[in-house]
């Protein structure tokens, strides 16, 4: 397999694998903020 072509496999992984885990960031940075104003709050 060329280096090229090795590279397009690893990008397309890569892109797969971070709009599986981009959701999920997501939702842990807004837990992290609700927690946040919630301790701001009290």
């Amino acid at each position: 397999m060329s280096a090229e072509r090795l590279r397009g496999v690893l990008v397309a992984a890569a892109g797969e694998w971070l709009e599986e885990v981009n959701p999920v960031r997501e939702r842990a940075v807004e837990a992290a903020r609700e927690q946040l104003g919630a301790e701001v709050r009290a």
